[in-house]
């Protein structure tokens, strides 16, 4: 036992014991930084299709508005419950699109803003709204 434990002690100060547990550190380390930078992999790539499916929303939404404004016609309707026959053209036209678009769909039931029996909008809401609007005939009279 006395020659091992003398032994022992020379490894653990030799040069290639030194380099050897160095590696392994480092071989540990990467194997963390691995593990890390594949879960920040999955989260970017969940994190930019969210992005690309928030881009094809607002855009449809964006045609919507245009659709509208260039066909003079009214977005609010007299009676927007879910229960109502006629909502109003922006309602009835976003409805239409969830009709085809499963994305759509999905956006406008997990909306807390459209799934209510009103469409209820706060006054920051209505103000970005009102912005948006004011905005529209410059954009149509660019693209005309």
């Amino acid at each position: 036992m006395k020659n091992f434990e003398r032994k022992a002690n020379k490894h653990a100060i030799s040069e290639r014991h030194l380099v050897c547990q160095e590696q392994f550190q480092l071989l540990e380390e990467n194997i963390i930084d691995h593990a890390l930078s594949k879960e920040r992999r999955l989260a970017v790539i969940k994190y930019n299709k969210q992005v690309s499916i928030n881009r094809r929303i607002l855009a449809r939404l964006i045609h919507v508005v245009c659709y509208l404004g260039k066909q003079e016609l009214a977005f609010r309707g007299h009676d927007e419950r879910k229960s109502s026959s006629n909502k109003g053209n922006y309602l009835e036209l976003l409805e239409l699109l969830s009709q085809e678009e499963q994305i759509f769909k999905e956006h406008f039931l997990s909306n807390s803003l459209f799934k209510g029996t009103f469409i209820l909008l706060s006054c920051s809401s209505l103000d970005k709204y009102s912005a948006l609007l004011r905005l529209m005939p410059s954009m149509l009279s660019c693209k005309m």
